[in-house]
């Protein structure tokens, strides 16, 4: 889409990448079967042309070609973004909104059950509150999420899992059930899943993120199911959660939390 991502190259100097979502530009792109290098359509302290007439008007003479794939679609140049390391700068706002830019630029921590109403929103609730008091004061660096493999939206979580959170003081009654898709997998920088079984549903799917998906449990343990009308057991869970989110957090705080 309408997107600049500019980053170092390892010779030195900086590259910026689009991937764009245009037919005529996909199209290209397939055909040729490699990156293509292209120069900006504009020139210094030009507007930026939107429509290949104007192309021509600031170009002409220096360029064989025009490929016209219609006008720009949102008539706006795309959004630039440089990315260095851990920091992230919008150098030229665009058709993305900023907030949209910043918010997509927090790593992702998503804890993965199947029906996202208990285990998975109890792992969340301990990590978001563990991320919080590591950053006070200065936002949530990282965006914690769950869902469930075979989750109905938009459920609550199940009671006897807010009673047992309610009892270490964390409040997940905001919390509403997610269904797992491919792109909630695809943006997420660490998957924990509860058991085997969620991660090898997973990797059947996307066997590509692999390395970004493993057991809540370094133990290789699966974390069972509470479901039944013993609160009891949920707090037995919910402390197995919680003894297993502080490896978490040491794993992903060795990335910066």
């Amino acid at each position: 889409g309408p997107l600049t991502i500019v980053v170092p190259r390892r010779i030195g100097g900086h590259v910026g990448l689009r991937l764009p979502s245009h037919p005529v530009a996909r199209s290209l792109l397939s055909h040729c079967g490699f990156p293509l290098a292209t120069p900006s359509a504009s020139q210094s302290r030009s507007a930026e042309p939107t429509t290949a007439q104007q192309v021509k008007e600031v170009l002409d003479g220096q360029i064989s070609l025009i490929l016209d794939g219609g006008p720009a679609r949102e008539g706006r140049p795309s959004a630039v973004v440089r990315v260095d390391g851990d920091s992230v700068e919008i150098r030229r706002p665009g058709s993305v909104p900023n907030a949209e830019l910043i918010e997509a630029a927090r790593p992702s921590i998503l804890f993965v059950c199947t029906g996202n109403t208990c285990r998975s929103p109890m792992a969340a609730g301990f990590c978001q509150l563990a991320v919080a008091d590591a950053h006070k004061g200065g936002g949530l660096p990282y965006r914690v999420l769950s869902a469930g493999t075979n989750a109905l939206e938009g459920r609550s979580a199940d009671k006897l899992a807010l009673e047992a959170m309610r009892e270490v003081n964390i409040d997940i009654s905001r919390h509403r059930t997610r269904s797992l898709t491919p792109t909630l997998i695809d943006s997420a920088d660490w998957i924990f899943t509860m058991t085997r079984a969620h991660r090898d549903s997973i990797l059947s799917v996307m066997p590509t993120c692999a390395d970004r998906v493993q057991l809540l449990s370094n133990r290789s343990e699966d974390i069972p199911d509470p479901a039944s009308n013993s609160v009891e057991l949920y707090r037995r869970v919910r402390d197995k959660i919680a003894t297993c989110l502080r490896d978490v957090v040491r794993l992903v705080g060795g990335s910066g939390v």
